[in-house]
């Protein structure tokens, strides 16, 4: 995931008018989703995601949706309180 948003920072960084946003990647067929990190067009929402190009050689259905504000704070909150506990464990050892 970090690569993935190095290249989205990179590619905002040379193409004016994207922002990054955070996004789910997910096909049907496998039945499955991954959070991936994406840059959205600010004129037209045309999407830039790295990994989705990677994903779509084993999953030719996949598509990328991103989060809205709301769903990603939720998302960061969640990542942070996981992050904590994790850090607590091992503290304890």
């Amino acid at each position: 995931m970090a690569q993935a948003m190095s290249q989205v920072f990179k590619f905002i960084s040379s193409n004016p008018g994207y922002r990054p946003s955070l996004g789910v990647i997910s096909s049907v067929i496998q039945s499955t989703t991954m959070v991936s990190w994406g840059a959205i067009s600010e004129d037209n929402d045309s999407p830039f995601v790295p990994q989705l190009e990677e994903m779509k050689t084993s999953w030719p259905d996949a598509s990328w949706t991103p989060l809205s504000q709301q769903q990603a704070s939720l998302f960061d909150k969640a990542f942070e309180r996981e992050r904590g506990a994790r850090e607590d464990f091992l503290l304890s050892i």
